[in-house]
């Protein structure tokens, strides 16, 4: 009887375990349109602004825009990507930069929160970035 009882503990321990991997994993998948904000000083006052993304469209015409995040309303602080000419990869994946004068992330007195949106057809939103420009 023990022998039985050691061999179902087994089995339940390995299925639940089995099963805990499993949801792991699901949560782990990466979805199906993101976008990621970089943000890297290289000096004088400037700092590169790189975005980069994927999204299940194939070769659409995109653009970006890097916002500042605000209380009551988000502010546009410029755009990124030439109409028609801006497109996704085969594979939907996007990347675009541009160095500009840290003022130009300067969105609010104190703190600045600053995020992009690519607009592929859909809007993604990347990652916000927290720090004073």
């Amino acid at each position: 009887m023990k022998r039985r009882t050691a061999a179902w503990l087994a089995s339940a321990a390995a299925l639940a375990g089995s099963a805990f991997i499993g949801a792991g994993s699901a949560n782990a998948q990466t979805p199906p349109h993101w976008a990621r904000l970089y943000i890297t000083d290289v000096g004088g006052g400037y700092v590169l602004v790189v975005v980069d993304g994927k999204t299940t469209y194939a070769n659409a015409e995109y653009g970006v825009r890097v916002m500042g995040d605000d209380e009551w309303f988000d502010d546009y602080l410029f755009g990124m990507g030439i109409p028609g000419l801006t497109r996704t990869g085969p594979d939907g994946s996007f990347n675009i930069s541009t160095t500009v004068h840290k003022s130009a992330l300067n969105e609010d007195w104190g703190g600045d929160e600053v995020y992009a949106i690519a607009d592929v057809g859909i809007d993604i939103w990347s990652n916000t970035i927290s720090r004073s420009f």
